[in-house]
């Protein structure tokens, strides 16, 4: 039989493990300026046909990798 101190010890590498895998996420880029899609850390491309966010449409992961999606909205120059 294992002591508490051992079942502390792996509860709390188990929590460690389960926040480090909270953090991965496949961002996803949106290319709105002169296109409507989203860039994805993974690779890939993806357009919403309705235009919105991932969020919006309730995408909680990338259809690509699996990963959880974060999203970043890309801040364009006023240059002209």
């Amino acid at each position: 039989m294992m002591e508490m101190t051992g079942l502390d010890n792996m509860y709390g590498d188990a929590k460690h493990a389960i926040n480090q895998l909270k953090k991965i996420k496949c961002t996803w880029t949106y290319q709105g300026e002169d296109f409507d899609y989203w860039e994805t850390d993974c690779g890939h491309d993806f357009c919403l046909m309705e235009g919105g966010s991932p969020t919006k449409f309730e995408m909680n992961f990338c259809p690509f990798c699996g990963k959880p999606i974060g999203e970043a909205w890309r801040k364009w120059d006023d240059k002209t």
